[in-house]
């Protein structure tokens, strides 16, 4: 969820979502990984810091700066990636890479 009038969001993610290609490794991952039974999502909250320097009101693709908490397995840690938002048709999609790693 993004709010347009501040550039604030957050996002949750369920561990079991995630898809592999081989059962067994999606079977490794939720159950010694990430332990989906016990931390069943992830959540980041954060907020588009370049905001204002974006015109997010007018269809096209923006270059953003995001900067939040990401809580997975128990833990949270302070984050800051860059990434893109696309308007289109009134809808904003935010896409970016954490590349922090737990």
């Amino acid at each position: 969820m993004l709010d347009l009038s501040t550039g604030g969001f957050v996002f949750n993610v369920l561990m079991k979502s995630f898809e592999f290609e081989k059962t067994l490794m999606q079977e490794h991952f939720n159950k010694n990984q990430v332990e989906s039974e016990k931390f069943p999502s992830a959540t980041f909250v954060g907020k588009v810091t370049n905001f204002m320097e974006n015109n997010l009101g007018k269809e096209g693709i923006y270059n953003v700066i995001v900067e939040g908490k990401l809580t997975m397995h128990g833990v949270s840690r302070d984050v800051k990636e860059t990434g893109t938002v696309e308007v289109k048709q009134g809808k904003a999609n935010l896409m970016f890479l954490i590349t922090h790693h737990f």
